[in-house]
């Protein structure tokens, strides 16, 4: 499907699914009648909006694209779409570039060594031939008198310790408020309006909204700790606590995102994550794999 096409039928059904939720919208602002509004702002915006250049409406792709799929395809507003790969999906990316670094297909990063009294930069990439990572040092990163230092130092006998460190760096709580987005974004497309228009979810998209601040109370983001099988899912999956505390969450790549349950209380909810010891003893079912595109499943009902 063409990108036009695919934003025409998102727009389409997230504005049923909308409308369905908020019937009295048209009456009291019949500007709104069909508007599609973007779940993380909660701005309305026409059908229009997808004509203009840009477009006012986006198609997201959650997780980011500089993520490993498959991914969820909703429309956000151009200007959550835009601010979040700013502010949050850049640290999430280089978050995996380190993670990732020497490993079979990664692309070739920066690292700096301490070695002999110097510090030299250079590339390390995994070397296909040799079945291992390899690390190269260029004159072009590195001051001459240095390089050569250290090539005197190590045609010498004798064993040498080396310190490695990447020059990529990230922010830890942009990416775990990048990991509650693509959580949030998640339940949304499975649950809809009806879920994410909950005064429980407010906190949420403030956080969303301003990942500098620590505006809830306990930990969204916890290693996946719970009893449940996910294999079939390729890691990643929608959830519903069986126990204590009720929560829905967001399976992601060894990763959970935890929220709170319909009509469940959010402050409450990270409090006691808080509070439980880890790894937090809860058991989950599977509610749905990853999806691919909205379902707006209680908008309906």
């Amino acid at each position: 499907m063409k990108k036009e096409d695919l934003r025409h039928q998102l727009f389409i059904d997230g504005a049923s699914a909308f409308h369905s939720v908020r019937p009295d919208i048209a009456r009291q602002h019949p500007e709104l009648l069909d508007a599609y509004v973007c779940p993380l702002c909660l701005g309305a915006f026409p059908e229009s909006a997808l004509a203009t250049r840009p477009p006012r409406l986006t198609i997201e792709h959650v997780p980011p694209r500089n993520q490993s799929g498959p991914f969820l395809k909703l429309l956000t507003c151009h200007s959550c779409n835009s601010r979040a790969g700013t502010e949050l999906d850049s640290h999430l990316d280089r978050r995996t570039r380190l993670r990732r670094i020497g490993a079979p297909g990664a692309p070739a990063e920066r690292i700096q060594i301490s070695l002999a009294g110097e510090h030299l930069q250079g590339q390390l990439y995994h070397d296909e031939k040799a079945g291992a990572p390899r690390f190269e040092v260029s004159g072009r990163f590195n001051d001459p008198i240095s390089l050569d230092r250290v090539i005197t130092a190590l045609r010498k006998p004798g064993n040498w310790e080396a310190q490695a460190q990447s020059v990529v760096s990230y922010n830890k709580r942009r990416v775990r408020v990048a990991l509650l987005r693509v959580g949030y974004l998640v339940a949304f497309a499975e649950l809809g309006y009806s879920y994410a228009f909950t005064t429980n979810l407010e906190p949420i998209r403030a956080q969303i909204q301003q990942p500098k601040e620590d505006l809830l109370p306990g930990p969204f983001l916890l290693r996946n700790g719970y009893t449940v099988e996910l294999d079939r899912f390729d890691g990643r999956a929608f959830l519903e606590s069986t126990t204590e505390p009720r929560c829905i969450a967001v399976a992601i790549n060894g990763e959970s995102i935890f929220l709170p349950a319909r009509g469940g209380d959010s402050a409450a909810l990270y409090t006691e994550l808080d509070q439980r010891p880890e790894p937090i003893p809860m058991t989950f079912r599977v509610l749905d794999g990853w999806p691919t595109r909205p379902a707006y499943r209680t908008d309906s009902t």
